[in-house]
């Protein structure tokens, strides 16, 4: 179960540090106005004091003041947030603290009606902050909504450094989330729990991905292999083991940190050798011995 108040305790030190004294000021009258609120405001009152959350504290990143929370989805790292936002997931925080709601659905609901009422920055503040309510899985509606708009920040904001959609989707949906950020040039590494949901099916439709960009002419985002290798064919794992010949440094550096899931086979052991004999980028020289263990 998500500790809502020691959450926002942690947030709101994060915000202090990060953000203007008069901006700190104006977060602590807004959160202890919603947290005052009659239940049937709230939404309301969150509405009326997000637009100026950005203003009032800044873009500045929470960078090392940021904690990482302890979710119902996993840890949730909060370094790459900015201080704006930050208030913003505050603000959710206080409405959803006094819902009393165990199961999640009325914080699930709140959280689609700011959504829907959002802009495109509150919008992307709470999909990153969706892991915060009681329940998130119930607000997968809201999360998928926020998927089929055409907005890259929204879709980033869901996608990465966000332990939502591991948690909460399907494999469809899942795998869904992956190929759309190769498409869109958006770093598979920090797709959160691509590790443990990778399967046999997802490296199909990478494969697939791979294929069609190489007949159409079209360069290969270096980053599949992440989500190719570990469940690969041996077509596909074959493919990889030759991107650690590629001419394009960043092919072999995550050719090496996707193998290294495999490192425990002869013939990828072999190879892992073979390439650490020649390579001369440092990166991808530390990716090799990692991936061999060494």
């Amino acid at each position: 179960m998500t500790d809502t108040p020691e959450i926002l305790r942690s947030l709101r030190s994060a915000v202090a540090a990060t953000a203007p004294q008069a901006g700190v000021r104006w977060l602590d009258e807004a959160v202890a106005a919603v947290h005052a609120a009659a239940p049937e405001q709230k939404a309301d009152l969150v509405m009326r004091w997000s637009p100026g959350a950005r203003r009032r504290l800044g873009d500045g990143a929470l960078g090392l003041a940021g904690p990482t929370l302890a979710t119902a989805c996993g840890p949730l790292p909060t370094a790459p947030w900015r201080a704006g936002d930050t208030g913003r997931a505050c603000l959710l925080l206080a409405a959803v603290e006094a819902l009393g709601d165990a199961g999640g659905e009325r914080a699930a609901v709140l959280a689609d009606t700011l959504f829907r009422a959002g802009d495109e920055g509150e919008r992307a503040a709470l999909v990153r902050a969706l892991c915060l309510l009681p329940a998130p899985c119930a607000a997968a509606a809201t999360a998928k909504a926020a998927g089929r708009i055409n907005s890259l920040r929204l879709y980033a904001a869901l996608a990465l450094d966000n332990p939502f959609p591991a948690a909460c989707y399907g494999e469809r949906d899942f795998n869904q989330v992956v190929l759309k950020c190769l498409f869109n040039g958006l770093p598979v590494g920090r797709i959160m729990g691509l590790d443990r949901r990778a399967g046999a099916e997802l490296a199909r439709m990478c494969e697939d991905y791979r294929d069609e960009r190489v007949a159409a002419g079209r360069a290969v985002p270096p980053d599949i292999w992440l989500a190719l290798v570990p469940h690969g064919s041996e077509r596909g794992l074959a493919l990889a083991l030759a991107a650690l010949d590629d001419s394009d440094a960043g092919h072999r550096l995550n050719a090496a940190r996707a193998l290294a899931s495999r490192g425990g086979e002869p013939a990828v052991a072999a190879e892992l050798a073979r390439r650490r004999e020649s390579e001369t980028d440092p990166a991808v020289r530390a990716a090799l011995d990692d991936a061999r263990g060494i």
